[in-house]
């Protein structure tokens, strides 16, 4: 299945929303965007709409144009997505704090600080993060969404330490390195890919439900309150640098 991505931005970023649409395109995605061919001619207000319903996720470019008069149209779209509950992922190409009233938001992408393969890699990872098959069944299983997160970078350790914490415990169990995923996702019966992000940290953590862990605890051989406080423990946020992002060679 086709993750279909909606892509928001304002005029002045058109530029470098072309670089990642057709990054994006390369990698498999179906990519809505507005002024990309016969998309563009079709641009109203209701097929608009219709192309943000019928994504998975929106991906944001924010940049300052977003306090300009010509992003109308972006926080038009926003309030849609938002309305559409679409799991949403900005991405960062000036250091900006976005305001909290208008972006309720999933891990933001800072092509800031990371050079353009490392930030559109980490891209890659949170769209299957929350736009998979398997993702989406996860959160109408749970009946969970995130509502906030970061204005400005975020890290959040906990999906790391989380997935330290769950290697020790196979190591315990004497599995080799090799088949912690193949195991893991036969524990609990997941799929793989869910497991490997489980291990690299890379899965959102907020997704995990208290059945879930104690799943999770039973599974490994945790202990169910050594999880609980990875979990719970507090989120750092940490201010961008300065600059603008850096081009793809």
């Amino acid at each position: 299945m086709t993750i279909k991505v909606f892509l928001s931005y304002s005029h002045s970023d058109t530029e470098f929303a072309h670089i990642l649409g057709e990054a994006l395109r390369r990698a498999d995605y179906a990519v809505f965007q507005p002024d990309d061919g016969d998309m563009a001619s079709l641009w109203y207000p209701d097929e608009r709409r219709l192309c943000i319903e019928q994504s998975d996720v929106m991906v944001c470019i924010l940049s300052t144009q977003i306090y300009h008069a010509d992003s109308a149209w972006l926080r038009e779209e926003l309030r849609e997505a938002e309305h559409l509950q679409k799991p949403i992922i900005p991405v960062l190409i000036e250091p900006i704090e976005y305001p909290r009233d208008v972006i309720r938001c999933w891990r933001s992408i800072n092509f800031v600080q990371e050079d353009f393969r490392q930030a559109f890699r980490a891209l890659k990872e949170q769209i299957y993060a929350v736009a998979s098959p398997h993702a989406i069944a996860m959160r109408r299983m749970m009946r969970t969404r995130i509502k906030s997160l970061e204005i400005e970078t975020f890290t959040d350790p906990r999906p790391i330490r989380l997935g330290a914490h769950i290697r020790e415990c196979l190591v315990k169990l004497r599995i080799p390195p090799d088949r912690f995923a193949s195991v893991l996702a036969e524990l609990l019966n997941i799929s793989e890919r869910f497991a490997q992000g489980l291990l690299k940290g890379t899965f959102p953590i907020t997704e995990l439900d208290e059945d879930f862990l104690a799943a999770l605890a039973e599974a490994v051989g945790a202990d169910p309150d050594d999880l609980r406080a990875i979990v719970n423990a507090d989120v750092v946020y940490i201010p961008p640098d300065s600059g603008r992002i850096q081009r793809p060679e």
